[in-house]
C-alpha cells in the first residue's frame, strides 16, 4: 500500500525514507481489531503501534499480538542510499 508523504505527519521525513528502505517496516492494522492503525517495526526489533497521524499509542519489544493487513510505502519519498566515505590520508 502506497500513502501519500504528507499521511502519517507525525513521522519525520527521515523515518519514511528508512520505511521506503526496508531498513524499518510499517505495516497497516485491521481496525476492527486493533485500536492503533498502524505497526512500525524498526532494525532493532522494536515495536511501535502508531494512531492514524503517526503518535505513537504503545511500543514494546515483543511483536503484539495484532492483525495485520499491508505494507505501507511512501510517495515521494527518497529511497536512494547515500555513503559518506571519510578518508584519512
Amino acid at each position: 500500500m502506497w500513502l501519500s508523504k504528507d499521511r502519517l505527519k507525525k513521522l519525520d521525513i527521515h523515518t519514511k525514507s528508512l520505511i521506503n528502505k526496508g531498513i524499518y517496516n510499517l505495516y497497516s492494522c485491521d481496525e476492527s481489531v486493533n485500536t492503533s492503525q498502524y505497526l512500525l517495526k524498526t532494525n532493532d526489533h522494536q515495536f511501535y503501534l502508531l494512531d492514524s497521524v503517526g503518535n505513537i499509542t504503545n511500543s514494546t519489544s515483543e511483536k503484539p499480538k495484532i492483525k495485520i493487513k499491508d505494507t505501507v510505502f511512501f510517495n515521494e519519498v527518497s529511497t536512494t542510499l547515500s555513503v559518506q566515505i571519510n578518508a584519512v590520508w
